[in-house]
């Protein structure tokens, strides 16, 4: 079970977190989340944010939790 909130770019908690089970971390739902920003946002995440990402794999990386 992991733990997810949004979050500012520094990292501060900004709203409720959620609870989240392995189902939600598997390969099809970032994918999933990425078509619904560059729907919403087509120029930036349609265009700019897939430019700027680096070929490849992404490394997920863990961020600190305030408790």
């Amino acid at each position: 079970m992991v733990e997810i909130a949004p979050c500012t770019g520094s990292g501060r908690a900004t709203g409720r977190r959620a609870h989240v089970g392995p189902a939600a971390r598997r390969a099809e739902f970032p994918a999933h989340a990425g078509r619904l920003l560059a729907r919403k946002y087509p120029m930036l995440h349609g265009v700019l944010v897939p430019l700027s990402a680096p070929p490849g794999p992404r490394e997920v990386r863990r961020t600190p939790t305030s408790r």
